[in-house]
């Protein structure tokens, strides 16, 4: 909220800030039909392996922050969209760094790690695709 805040004051009137994050709403019914979606990649196919799980808390109070400052009216939407953002991984090891450091120490169950070993050992080209939602809101001092 402090940055939005600073944001403001500091912005001439029609200023904009981008917001771009990953999209994990809380309104969501299904916690997975928006999350992190892992696949392994062959040559010849693109195989599910399953769901990262992770903690949306700090998504979902990013959420609330935007939500209140627009309806204090202090900013206006003027863009709002949602996209995919996909990492490409070519080993388990580059896939559990990124998992520990960059996506808070998300988690994929323990039959979709074997299985996600699996495939990786098996296929020597095989890389592993990493689907991200992500919004990007474009926010407009009014």
């Amino acid at each position: 909220m402090h940055a939005l805040c600073e944001a403001y004051r500091i912005l001439t009137v029609s200023g904009c800030v981008i917001d771009i994050r990953p999209f994990f709403p809380g309104s969501m019914s299904s916690p997975t039909e928006l999350s992190q979606k892992v696949f392994c990649v062959t040559e010849e196919d693109k195989i599910f392996v399953g769901t990262l799980m992770r903690d949306f808390t700090k998504f979902y109070f990013a959420d609330l922050v935007i939500d209140k400052t627009i309806k204090d009216n202090n900013f206006l939407t003027t863009y709002d969209t949602n996209f995919v953002f996909r990492y490409y991984l070519d080993s388990t090891e580059v896939f559990d760094r990124y998992r520990a450091n960059c996506w808070d120490k998300a988690s994929l169950g323990p039959l979709e790690t074997k299985r996600l070993n699996l495939l990786m050992e098996n296929n020597s080209k095989a890389i592993i695709q990493v689907d991200t939602p992500v919004q990007i809101r474009v926010l407009k001092k009014q």
